[in-house]
């Protein structure tokens, strides 16, 4: 014999498992859960006294949430590199003053359909040149807005459903040149070893 509500409750239950099925299906990545302590490589202007270099920094953390945008995030977070002085803040972004700000959406994916919607505030940027080795903010800026579409790539290879990038600079106008919208092609995805 069914109880009243019945039926409510199995199409409820059916409902639930639905979606975890299709988050599992769209990309969700269960492994990145928000209690669990995984790394993330975060493309980074980095400078040395041959200029700068587009390079990768590894972070390892308990990064809550795993919605895309954890590496852009990181962009201009500074970082610790192995140098033969010790380990050194060598984030041109940075040591510029650069920030960079995801715009999140909605609860799930954190985007806005298939984009994913980006700030770097250069309105802090210092005078002239960086305060790292010799080389230009205007080289830093466009050395940053290339490891931003580095990084969204990177968060498409966990989220198939992100396609665009809509990135926005804030700060001289000089700047405005890089706003747009810009596609987004997963990167390669390494292996991971459990």
């Amino acid at each position: 014999m069914r109880t009243p509500g019945y039926g409510k409750r199995l199409i409820e239950g059916l409902l639930s498992g639905l979606c975890v099925i299709c988050l599992l299906l769209t990309g969700f990545p269960p492994d990145l859960g928000a209690a669990s302590l995984f790394p993330i490589e975060v493309a980074q202007p980095i400078g040395t006294e041959e200029g700068l270099w587009l390079g990768c920094t590894s972070y390892v953390g308990y990064f809550g949430s795993p919605l895309p945008g954890l590496e852009i995030e990181r962009t201009c977070d500074s970082n610790s590199v192995v140098t033969p002085w010790g380990p050194r803040n060598l984030n041109l972004a940075n040591l510029a003053g650069l920030k960079v700000v995801v715009r999140r959406f909605d609860e799930v994916t954190g985007l806005l359909g298939d984009t994913i919607v980006v700030t770097i505030d250069a309105s802090a940027l210092q005078t002239g040149r960086s305060r790292v080795m010799s080389v230009s903010v205007d080289t830093v800026v466009a050395a940053t807005v290339d490891c931003v579409r580095e990084n969204a790539s990177r968060g498409a290879s966990r989220w198939p459903r992100l396609r665009h990038l809509r990135l926005s600079v804030v700060g001289p106008s000089r700047y405005a040149r890089y706003d747009g919208v810009y596609a987004v092609s997963p990167a390669v995805r390494r292996r991971q070893f459990h």
